[in-house]
């Protein structure tokens, strides 16, 4: 997953504590939250000088406003690794945050484990022979078939039947 797909992942599944989520979805959004925080903490020193209060209350909108989505971002990746979310409150207890540090850089489970299918993990599609990817989807790569060209838009693959 890219850095665009990454935070836009992070914020639209902010509430969400099912299924799992990507190495590489976690250190992205870690990336941009900690990137973010350099011109708000900016903002805030600048904001502190004139109206201590004001800047303040931006800090703490901020992190009430990342806290959620990140906890919950943490949660998916405990349970790409096969692990519970209750993990998480680890970070809680003294050094216990080194465990949580260390199992969200383990590798994700191959394949389908108990909280769902491997986000990092290509697609399957169904078998399908030639004459059926002609009714609809190539059967190289599953994408949806459109005019009769003969060739897959996606992959170039050949729908004709042979």
């Amino acid at each position: 997953m890219g850095f665009g797909d990454a935070i836009q992942s992070f914020y639209k599944n902010f509430n969400d504590l099912s299924g799992r989520s990507s190495r590489s979805e976690y250190w992205w959004a870690y990336l941009f939250v900690n990137l973010l925080l350099i011109p708000v903490f900016a903002v805030v020193v600048l904001l502190s000088i004139v109206v201590p209060f004001l800047g303040g209350l931006i800090f703490v909108a901020y992190i009430v406003i990342h806290a959620l989505p990140f906890c919950t971002l943490l949660v998916r990746r405990l349970h790409d690794t096969g692990r519970s979310g209750w993990i998480a409150l680890l970070n809680l207890v003294p050094f216990g945050g080194i465990a949580v540090l260390v199992f969200t850089l383990q590798e994700s489970d191959a394949g389908q484990n108990q909280y769902g299918p491997n986000p990092s993990a290509p697609r399957d599609y169904p078998p399908m022979t030639v004459q059926a990817a002609t009714g609809g989807f190539c059967s190289s790569c599953g994408n949806e078939l459109r005019g009769n060209s003969g060739f897959c838009g996606n992959c170039g693959a050949s729908t004709s039947r042979q």
